[in-house]
């Protein structure tokens, strides 16, 4: 299924988009989410299982990301001091 194709234009996209409306706002991202693999997975359903893995992925390295970006400020610093002296030296 292509973004162009009548079936995505006239079925798929308004039953998506009534969907979401309807349901609550707390669970609209997830339902996209499996929207979007129905999507894909219509195309070549190799790339679900790509999606997922990407999905899974970039979730956990935004939680280490949020989890240790406070907790070390003084790596954080001596990061931005190296990094000015190397931009001086150029």
């Amino acid at each position: 299924m292509v973004f162009s194709s009548l079936l995505f234009l006239f079925m798929y996209l308004p039953v998506v988009l009534l969907i979401y409306y309807a349901v609550p706002h707390k669970f609209r991202n997830l339902f996209l989410f499996f929207a979007n693999l129905v999507f894909y997975g219509w195309g070549e359903p190799v790339y679900v299982t790509l999606m997922l893995f990407s999905t899974v992925v970039d979730y956990t390295c935004g939680h280490f990301i949020d989890k240790y970006r406070l907790t070390n400020k003084k790596a954080a610093k001596a990061n931005a001091r190296a990094a000015k002296k190397a931009k001086k030296k150029k």
